[in-house]
């Protein structure tokens, strides 16, 4: 019997300037699905999916750069571009976060368990929410150690200029402003840089839900 094992959600946040009169302003959310891609995409961002590989790359639409690239997910040992072929379908969003759309991927690898991937942007947002899971195809139970919605680059091939982070623990921890190469943070974190007196590029990345795992951001 398959089973299907939604494991959690995690929440890109691109931190843009929004300036909009009213809801009727925006543009809905659209979706493309082509024999080796799949598009999602608002007025803000766009996030490409590979069908082929198991990777995906989200663009700020003020520019077209990309923001996250390379992006991969991880269950446990099973990677989304180790080997795995991905379907797609486009699914309506209305819940708690906003009305929007989703895609959903089924990854399939000969002899293996079945990865699920859905991308999910809101029609007046500029974040990204990302929900994975698996399809158990064995008759032994199975326990799910970790996961990783997210294992990318932030920023390639842009210069950090005044690189700094922000980690926004849960309490149990000082919340401080660092110029530290890396930061690994309970919940979420705050990355910004750009050189002083001009435009900033800041990214925020956390989890969304807790229940059974703990959440870390890392960078």
């Amino acid at each position: 019997m398959k089973k299907y094992f939604p494991i959690s959600l995690a929440l890109i946040l691109l931190v843009f300037s929004i300036v909009c009169t009213s809801c009727k302003d925006y543009k809905d959310v659209t979706t493309t699905v082509k024999s080796d891609i799949a598009i999602i995409e608002n007025q803000f961002v766009q996030v490409d999916f590979n069908l082929q590989n198991g990777e995906y790359t989200a663009y700020d639409k003020r520019d077209g750069k990309a923001c996250i690239s390379n992006a991969s997910f991880k269950i446990n040992n099973y990677s989304s571009n180790d080997g795995y072929t991905f379907t797609c379908v486009a699914e309506e969003l209305n819940d708690e976060l906003g009305i929007g759309k989703k895609l959903i991927f089924t990854g399939t690898k000969a002899n293996e368990i079945s990865l699920i991937f859905e991308i999910a942007l809101y029609k007046t947002d500029s974040f990204i929410s990302l929900n994975s899971g698996l399809i158990n195809k064995n008759s032994s139970e199975m326990r799910v150690m970790e996961f990783h919605p997210l294992i990318g680059k932030a920023y390639k091939s842009f210069q950090f200029d005044d690189f700094k982070t922000l980690d926004g623990g849960v309490g149990e921890e000082p919340t401080l402003v660092s110029d530290a190469d890396s930061l690994n943070s309970r919940n979420n974190l705050l990355v910004t840089f750009g050189a002083k007196g001009k435009p900033k590029r800041s990214l925020v990345i956390g989890g969304l839900t807790y229940n059974e795992f703990q959440k870390y951001a890392s960078v």
